[in-house]
């Protein structure tokens, strides 16, 4: 299963990439954008790490889907850019367009910030389904603007003081654009279960989109990439991962042969 790269331009004429790696044969295939936590962009030789070793990505080969290594622009400047979330679009459609994956059984899974983007790229493209390991939702609800990023854990400390009634109703209408169901795995040690509990998953509630949450105690942030966590953990979310997209995927994956 060689790595291969994807090229694309955005809607803001910017170019892109990303890499990826598929299972043997023709396809169609289901195909998983992972998408990479922070706010910079990763290296090339980074990326194709990434889906040489990392526990999930691979996991997610043998598992029978191909499986991409997605990037975007740098956005710490800005946390609000646009950019990352055109980046990010831009590499769905070129996945889509790949002549082995049913565009129809196309899922992005995103860790921290990443979570955040998949999170917006499920309100602006069709998606199978989204999985956002402790999503940065601070982000999507435009908790930190231009210069603010290192402010992130004075906010994260008291979310509800700046869930302000303006950003409130911006996240509710963006949170009714969301068309496919979500798998939030979240663990009990970051600041960030605050938000996410407290307040982000009630929204998804009451805006009707159909969402499961499940937490893994004892696990930090990052754990969704075997980041500082027991194989016993990463065999447990793949598991509850794999579950919960093979019930809304049209082309079903199919694990490789050993």
């Amino acid at each position: 299963c060689p790595t291969e790269k994807i090229e694309a331009t955005t809607q803001d004429e910017q170019k892109t990439r990303a890499f990826y790696r598929k299972p043997p044969g023709d396809g169609p295939f289901p195909a998983v954008i992972c998408i990479h936590g922070g706010v910079q962009a990763a290296s090339d030789q980074n990326l194709q790490r990434l889906l040489a070793g990392n526990p999930v990505y691979t996991r997610f080969l043998a598992a029978g889907y191909v499986t991409v290594a997605g990037d975007f622009r740098t956005y710490r400047a800005n946390p609000q850019s646009r950019g990352p979330i055109l980046d990010c679009l831009a590499i769905v459609d070129a996945v889509k367009k790949l002549p082995f994956v049913d565009d129809e059984s196309v899922v992005v899974f995103g860790g921290s910030g990443g979570g955040s983007i998949a999170l917006e790229l499920a309100s602006a493209t069709k998606l199978a389904a989204i999985v956002c390991g402790e999503p940065a939702t601070l982000l999507f609800c435009g908790m930190l603007g231009p210069g603010e990023f290192d402010k992130r854990f004075d906010v994260l400390d008291d979310p509800q003081k700046h869930y302000t009634d303006e950003r409130k109703a911006q996240t509710q209408k963006k949170i009714k654009t969301i068309t496919c169901p979500v798998l939030i795995l979240h663990g009990d040690q970051h600041a960030l279960k605050k938000l996410n509990s407290e307040i982000f998953l009630p929204e998804l509630k009451a805006a009707g989109v159909e969402v499961e949450y499940k937490v893994y105690p004892g696990n930090r942030h990052g754990f969704y990439w075997g980041n500082g966590t027991k194989r016993e953990t990463v065999e447990k979310f793949m598991a509850d991962t794999q579950a919960f997209l093979e019930a809304r995927l049209k082309t079903q994956a199919k694990p490789l042969k050993q």
